[in-house]
């Protein structure tokens, strides 16, 4: 198996909650003033199913998609919509791309949106994942192999596979609210797409889920509010990334 020479960036992902009564999968107006909007941005409209499980029923969900040849990707139904860039090695304006600029993109998309729809926004999430580089991977493995465990047990062993999911409640510095940190990273082996090939790897994955908190459902938040979730979001990562790494 290869060495991994850069981080690779599986997932980025903005996501809006609330109410977006026009965003249905089965709403041609809609997705004809989307496509009317988005094509200048190479965006071609299309709709995707998903399934959400709930115990003792399975939901089927349409929703409206939009897809560039860059890796950009727009999700929409009545309560959610998700803007996601999918990072290609070969794409490389856009894999090494800076937060602060793709985040400048997002705000773009979601402004072009609810400027032209009806809109009623209460949550923000932000989400990433990534596959850590060799060397950094070797640097925590190391590390982790030294910590002292919640089972003794397995102090001082090497452990081939594990898992640390991490949870709190931090103040945005810009957006006046709590703000939930979740950092989940774990060494683990898998495998991801590229170029319609699949690549195995065995090595640390970082996965950062940041969001407003999902009790408070008032319908409060505009495009600036989303800026300064976002700006928060991206300090977060940063900060955390760095002690990491």
């Amino acid at each position: 198996m290869k060495d991994i020479e850069k981080n690779i960036r599986l997932n980025y992902q903005f996501s809006i909650f609330g109410d977006f009564p026009n965003m249905t999968y089965d709403n041609a107006i809609a997705i004809g003033k989307l496509t009317e909007i988005f094509s200048v941005y190479g965006f071609i409209p299309t709709t995707t199913r998903g399934v959400s499980i709930i115990p003792g029923t399975i939901n089927i969900d349409n929703r409206i998609s939009l897809n560039s040849s860059n890796g950009w990707g727009i999700m929409l139904d009545r309560n959610r919509i998700d803007i996601t860039i999918a990072f290609d090695e070969n794409i490389k304006e856009f894999y090494e791309t800076s937060d602060s600029e793709i985040i400048k993109t997002m705000i773009k998309y979601m402004d072009l949106i609810i400027k032209s729809f009806d809109t009623h926004i209460n949550r923000f999430g932000f989400n990433t994942t990534d596959i850590l580089n060799s060397k950094i991977t070797k640097n925590i493995i190391e590390k982790y192999n030294k910590t002292t465990r919640i089972i003794n047990y397995y102090d001082n062993k090497e452990s081939n596979e594990w898992n640390e999911r991490i949870v709190i409640k931090e103040d945005g510095k810009k957006l006046k609210e709590k703000i939930n940190v979740i950092t989940n990273i774990s060494r683990t082996k898998g495998r991801f797409q590229r170029l319609n090939k699949y690549i195995d790897f065995n090595g640390i994955v970082l996965q950062f889920d940041i969001n407003t908190l999902p009790e408070l459902i008032e319908f409060r938040f505009n495009k600036e509010e989303a800026k300064k979730f976002l700006d928060d979001a991206v300090k977060f990562k940063s900060d955390i990334e760095g002690n990491i790494i």
